[in-house]
């Protein structure tokens, strides 16, 4: 309990410590932070336009402007406040993984581009059509996103000002397994063909996976009741996907990832459904825990 706790009050820390320097940022500008706003169903417009003011009026790069809105310094470049590096493993099989991660953790996820990427996007597709009959869900989605700092969401008409953002179309699949009606919002990360930021990813050096789900649940049923033989044996069921999307991208390169809805430019900050190269860093902070 004392554990977590300590990590609360560090992670409040540097929560309040980048809200006062974003805000210090602000004032040169003569802009303020605005409240949070409370209802959750709905994107935070105020927050919105005060962002998309800032960008405009400091000009700065987008990656500059990423590393402001995590909190990134040159003392703490952590681009998620809430990851702190693992200690060395003593299994000595996966140094490796632990040293990748440790990196993700300091400096976030670095993809590898195809030298057949363009400079700037050739052309926009709209989105899928699926994403009609939820959009309520569908801005709940994005708001929760804007709320946990996973998206970082402005006004479209910054595409000029950084041109070299891609944007990808983005549907909506029923979300199997949920408590009610639910939807999991799907980048599109393989269209089109031919011209996708799937297309343009280098696959070769990715973290390996290695698992197999059958056997290692046999595997734990067997031990479970070969320790335990009079108690019962249960399966928990979950998503666990809000906790893999805590996996950040370096700020250098989240101009590859990005929708755009409405009126509004939504550029995901962490790896998500839909690009070829999450299932790997997923897979690497898994290991770890599991190790």
């Amino acid at each position: 309990m004392k554990y977590m706790d300590s990590l609360r009050s560090l992670s409040d820390h540097c929560r309040i410590e980048t809200e006062v320097n974003l805000q210090t940022v602000a004032e040169a500008y003569g802009l303020r932070t605005p409240p949070i706003e409370a209802n959750n169903n709905e994107v935070d417009v105020a927050q919105v336009a005060f962002l998309s003011k800032l960008a405009t009026s400091s000009g700065l790069p987008l990656p500059d402007f990423v590393r402001l809105v995590r909190g990134q310094t040159d003392a703490d470049p952590r681009p998620n406040k809430d990851l702190y590096e693992f200690p060395r493993p003593h299994n000595p099989a996966v140094h490796e993984l632990w040293h990748r991660w440790n990196d993700v953790i300091a400096h976030g996820v670095v993809p590898e581009w195809l030298p057949t990427r363009p400079g700037q996007q050739q052309g926009r597709s709209s989105n899928h059509t699926s994403i009609n009959d939820h959009l309520p869900k569908v801005w709940q989605h994005i708001r929760k996103g804007q709320r946990d700092g996973r998206y970082l969401v402005v006004q479209a008409e910054l595409l000029e000002q950084w041109p070299e953002v891609f944007v990808s179309p983005v549907g909506v699949v029923d979300k199997a397994g949920a408590d009610g009606p639910d939807i999991r919002l799907i980048n599109d990360y393989s269209f089109p063909e031919g011209s996708s930021v799937n297309d343009f990813t280098d696959q070769t050096n990715w973290p390996e996976i290695t698992y197999n789900p059958p056997g290692d649940i046999a595997r734990r049923i067997f031990n479970l009741r070969r320790d335990h033989p009079r108690a019962q044996i249960m399966l928990m069921l979950g998503d666990v996907a809000g906790a893999f999307r805590h996996v950040p991208f370096h700020a250098d390169h989240v101009q590859m990832f990005a929708f755009v809805i409405g009126d509004l430019l939504v550029i995901d900050l962490a790896c998500g459904f839909g690009w070829c190269g999450s299932p790997a860093w997923y897979f690497v902070p898994g290991a770890l825990i599991n190790d």
